[in-house]
């Protein structure tokens, strides 16, 4: 009776083993657009309806990352200067921090030439500290944030934690960060 419960339950794990193996070496399905001469525009979203998104430019083995979608970091409300708030993602369906990675990965991208975070928002710039850390990359735009911008506190969500989490790695890592574009920096 014991042997044939242990072998149940040994079968059991080797089967949720083999499908979370088969679920991590699948690619990711993004949308890319070729145009021609090793130029391509690759469109990574989540699969649910988040707007969590990122957008890689591709030309002739040079990269470029507009946006870097939504991950697993959000404030838990310890830190006075990062509350926990209403509207703070902390959803993991909503998160692209693995697609994207995988995705870069398995196209080979080692190094992006700049990065470009369009706003603060948890769904743009969240997975930013995570492609720092992870890849070489060039120039990161990200405008300078403060909270004292935001005229409505149901609009501030996780904006400080993460735009304050995306300057921290940009510094550890010694990436150049433009925060005012001058002809110089274009």
């Amino acid at each position: 009776m014991k042997n044939k419960w242990l072998l149940k339950s040994v079968s059991y794990s080797v089967l949720a083993v083999f499908l979370l193996l088969i679920q991590l070496s699948q690619g990711v399905n993004a949308d890319t657009i070729s145009a021609g001469s090793g130029n391509r525009i690759h469109f990574i979203n989540t699969k649910a309806k988040s707007g969590s998104d990122a957008i890689l430019l591709e030309s002739n083995g040079h990269y470029a990352l507009i946006d870097m979608g939504e991950d697993y970091d959000f404030p838990d409300g310890s830190d006075p200067r990062y509350p926990s708030r209403w509207g703070i993602s902390m959803r993991n369906y909503q998160v692209l921090e693995d697609r994207l990675i995988r995705h870069l990965d398995q196209i080979g991208v080692k190094k992006l030439d700049f990065i470009i975070g369009t706003h603060v928002h948890s769904d743009h710039i969240g997975g930013a500290d995570e492609i720092l850390n992870r890849y070489q990359v060039g120039k990161f735009y990200l405008k300078k944030y403060s909270d004292d911008r935001i005229t409505a506190n149901w609009g501030l969500w996780d904006n400080l934690f993460n735009y304050d989490n995306a300057l921290r790695a940009a510094q550890k890592r010694g990436v150049t960060l433009i925060q005012n574009i001058s002809d110089e920096d274009s």
